[in-house]
């Protein structure tokens, strides 16, 4: 059945009409929407949409478009509106260079190509001063762009900073490589598209806040953050390797040198009072030094807030609690770490056959003791030994949240001990051995 929907782009605002086929596959819909607005020479790589509820929702893949028509437009349809959808980019680039002794007007006017050749990245001229307490940190804002400093000397401009590669695309945005020249180092480049307010954009400035007081051996090191209109920019350590989720299966050595470091890390953050709130193996990331850090840590509260539900990917290490929509706390966080770890142990999600791929309710995700058991019966994880499974991961996956480990219980489990101190060597052989053969997975399309 055709469908007619108020497209908006910039400031131009028309109703376009969709047929059935176009409306199948989210590529082709997209190249429906902007070969309607011919005179636009930007090309839009996802749209927008306001819920129910007024919250601004993104589209960016077939699952997404499917969700977005099976509930919206019935939804619409009942309540007889007009369905209005407006077209983004994910590739805008801040191209005003924003002065650090007064306010200037930070505009949009550039933006990537896509090509995978080396360019010019233009950011706000950056100074980040030494910590000398909370009265001496500075935070400049401007209309459109506000920035966030970390507590050492690094000063780096826009005429210093090139993008050299994209590494990844996600739900939630694209993370480039990227060289600073000046400096001579190489950072990562985190461009995350916000379907938020002021009131998202001010959450995400405490706290980022607080990951600037969040330094440790296994957590990666925040640089800066930048927003612009409805896109964040967090400039952070690269990890070369990227992260976990791309090795399939870990050799029993290698997860538990991984565990102790991810283990390590969270532990730094409950000690806290910081809950990560979306522990996956994707956001454990790695370098060929063997070197394994947690990352998307405490942005990640406001992220979920702003998100769609139809993220069903991300709520799948969700714990029960969670996704019923009670508190969440580090209980929660400890769920979602013994998820992660059987998965790494697996080489694949461990209740991959449970769930439904066209899960049409948030109460088909939640986790049944039967499937528990399963889990905990699965030869190739009782097979590490050192009690991963019988005591690290029955702590972890206890259904009821008061009934499961704290950081100090997983810290004393005899597979941690086992572990200790963390062999980097022995990630950093396993990763480059994989990496040079060829051997990465396909980037988790749950992650």
């Amino acid at each position: 059945m055709p469908l007619n929907i108020f497209v908006t782009v910039e400031e131009e605002k028309k109703e376009v009409k969709l047929d059935d086929i176009t409306l199948m596959f989210f590529d082709t819909l997209m190249a429906s929407l902007n070969a309607a607005f011919p005179n636009i020479k930007t090309f839009y790589d996802f749209f927008e949409y306001c819920d129910e509820d007024g919250d601004k929702v993104s589209v960016r893949s077939d699952d997404e478009l499917q969700t977005f028509l099976v509930e919206v437009i019935r939804n619409f349809e009942e309540n007889n509106k007009k369905l209005e959808i407006k077209l983004k980019s994910n590739n805008l680039l801040i191209s005003q260079q924003l002065s650090i002794e007064e306010e200037d007007d930070g505009v949009l006017d550039s933006y990537l190509n896509g090509n995978q050749e080396c360019c010019s990245l233009t950011l706000p001229k950056i100074v980040v001063e030494e910590n000398k307490g909370e009265k001496n940190k500075k935070i400049f804002f401007d209309k459109q762009i506000r920035n966030s400093y970390t507590n050492t000397n690094i000063i780096f401009g826009p005429e210093d900073l090139q993008l050299i590669e994209c590494l990844s695309e996600g739900q939630f945005g694209t993370v480039y490589k990227a060289l600073d020249v000046k400096n001579d180092r190489l950072l990562a480049i985190k461009c995350l598209a916000l379907d938020g307010g002021n009131g998202t954009r001010q959450g995400l400035l405490n706290e980022i806040a607080i990951l600037k007081k969040s330094a440790h051996p296994n957590i990666v090191t925040f640089h800066a953050a930048l927003f612009v209109e409805n896109n964040l920019l967090i400039c952070m350590e690269l990890m070369d390797a990227l992260s976990l989720d791309l090795y399939g299966q870990l050799h029993p050595l290698v997860l538990g040198a991984c565990t102790v470091a991810i283990v390590e890390g969270l532990k730094h953050l409950w000690d806290n009072s910081i809950i990560h709130r979306d522990i996956k193996p994707s956001n454990f990331l790695v370098n060929s030094f063997g070197e394994v850090k947690l990352a998307d840590f405490g942005v990640s509260k406001q992220m979920a807030q702003s998100i769609a539900w139809s993220y069903v990917g991300t709520k799948v290490y969700m714990a029960p609690e969670r996704i019923n929509g009670n508190v969440y706390n580090v209980a929660s966080d400890i769920w979602s770490l013994g998820i992660s770890l059987a998965e790494m142990a697996l080489g694949q999600f461990p209740f991959k056959n449970v769930l439904n791929k066209n899960i049409k309710s948030t109460e088909s995700l939640i986790i049944k003791p039967e499937h528990i058991f399963a889990l905990l019966s699965e030869k190739e994880l009782i097979a590490i030994g050192n009690g991963f499974t019988e005591e690290l991961l029955y702590g972890c996956l206890k259904l009821n949240p008061n009934q499961r480990f704290n950081g100090n219980a997983i810290i004393s489990t005899k597979f941690l001990l086992s572990h200790q101190p963390m062999n980097k060597n022995i990630v950093a052989d396993f990763i480059n051995e994989r990496r040079k053969n060829g051997l990465l997975q396909k980037q988790n399309t749950k992650s």
